[in-house]
C-alpha cells in the first residue's frame, strides 16, 4: 500500500472591515443682510380741482372753442356746449388768440 499524505489545512485570513464614521459638518453661519432706509421721501403732487364752469353768459351763444378772458390775458375760457370754463395760462405767458393756446408773452400781440 502507497503512503498517503493529507494536504495541509489552511483556513482563510480572517479580515475586519473597517469602522467608519459619518463625516460631521457644520451649517454655514450667515449674517442678515443690513439694509439702509430708503433714500429722501418725496411727497405726492398737489393736484388743484378740475375747473367748474364759470358763472356768467360768457359763453352763451358762442361756439366751443377757447377766448381770451378780456379782463385779464393770463386768463382764457374754453367753451363747450354754452358753459364756460375759466383756465389760467402757465406763468410767463398770456393767451393768444392767433395761436388759440398760451404763448410767451412777447409773442402774444393782441394782449395790452
Amino acid at each position: 500500500q502507497k503512503p498517503v499524505t493529507q494536504a495541509p489545512v489552511t483556513q482563510a485570513p480572517v479580515t475586519q472591515a473597517p469602522i467608519t464614521q459619518a463625516p460631521v459638518t457644520q451649517a454655514p453661519i450667515t449674517q442678515a443682510p443690513v439694509t439702509q432706509a430708503p433714500g429722501p421721501v418725496t411727497m405726492a403732487p398737489i393736484t388743484q380741482a378740475p375747473n367748474v364752469p364759470a358763472p356768467g353768459e360768457f359763453c352763451k351763444g358762442k361756439a366751443d372753442g377757447f377766448y381770451k378772458d378780456p379782463k385779464d390775458c393770463a386768463y382764457f375760457f374754453q367753451c363747450s356746449f354754452e358753459l364756460a370754463y375759466h383756465e389760467p395760462c402757465p406763468s410767463g405767458t398770456k393767451f393768444s388768440t392767433a395761436l388759440q393756446g398760451c404763448a410767451w408773452e412777447a409773442n402774444v400781440k393782441d394782449c395790452p
